[in-house]
């Protein structure tokens, strides 16, 4: 790919040659942008309430559009790191339920004390429906746990459930989570498969286990685009680190 900033052209290898300002170059250079973003470690620079999310903004945003569309009353991410991602859903449940009747739960192998310490203080700061669980994701007492809490008849209202998987981005990981969450997302919500964009790179990556998945399971499970509440562009491609990574339960 052959980039002429003088004539405004893209050239394609095949020969083809696309305007720089047209969609498809648009999404040509993003492409390239969030690859060279990744090798940079863009997405490191950015925080929420003060817990760094190490997420690309675009991702963020858009995945808080999906929220505000299914509006569950609990996610369950895996993956916690700083714990920046936990404290952002948490935030957008306590403004979507008024603080009532919802919760983000965080699953990771090991949480870090002086993070464990940060959200804590975050969680009471701002008064963020939030709880952690300290565990391997795919682990039988680690289900344990998450079933002990969302527990459908201690709920007083049903819990609606969105799943983020953001821990382990190996194929077979990803693949056990995707089995072992898939019973707590309900019918017209998503498993989130963040990450995928390592599929550039390595076989062993989180988006060719969202489509083995959804193989498995067409009949309830299908990887869709969510449709964007409001564009008055001409951009219709996300730009984006996790590709593919909306799939939502469509049957039981």
């Amino acid at each position: 790919m052959v980039i002429d900033s003088s004539k405004k052209t893209i050239t394609l290898e095949d020969g083809t040659s696309v305007a720089i300002d047209s969609p498809e170059g648009f999404r040509l250079l993003s492409h390239l942008w969030t690859m060279a973003g990744i090798s940079q470690k863009y997405s490191y620079g950015f925080s929420w309430l003060g817990r760094p999310i190490i997420q690309m903004p675009d991702d963020m945003i858009r995945i808080q559009e999906v929220i505000t569309q299914v509006k569950p009353n609990l996610i369950i991410e895996t993956g916690v790191a700083h714990g920046g991602s936990l404290v952002y859903y948490a935030s957008l449940l306590r403004l979507l339920h008024r603080g009532c009747g919802a919760l983000v739960i965080g699953v990771d192998r090991e949480i870090r004390e002086v993070n464990r310490i940060a959200i804590a203080e975050a969680r009471a700061l701002y008064r963020l429906p939030l709880h952690t669980i300290e565990g391997d994701s795919v682990a039988a007492s680690t289900i344990e746990k998450v079933d002990e809490i969302i527990d459908p008849d201690a709920w007083v209202i049903p819990p609606k459930c969105l799943v983020v998987l953001d821990s382990n981005h190996s194929y077979q990981h990803v693949l056990a989570e995707m089995r072992a969450y898939a019973k707590y997302v309900s019918i017209g919500s998503y498993m989130v498969v963040t990450d995928g964009i390592i599929e550039e790179w390595s076989e062993d990556n989180p988006a060719r286990a969202a489509r083995d998945y959804v193989a498995e399971n067409s009949d309830r499970w299908k990887i869709v685009e969510p449709e964007w509440p409001f564009n008055e562009g001409h951009v219709r491609n996300r730009v984006t680190g996790w590709p593919g990574c909306f799939v939502q339960r469509v049957g039981k």
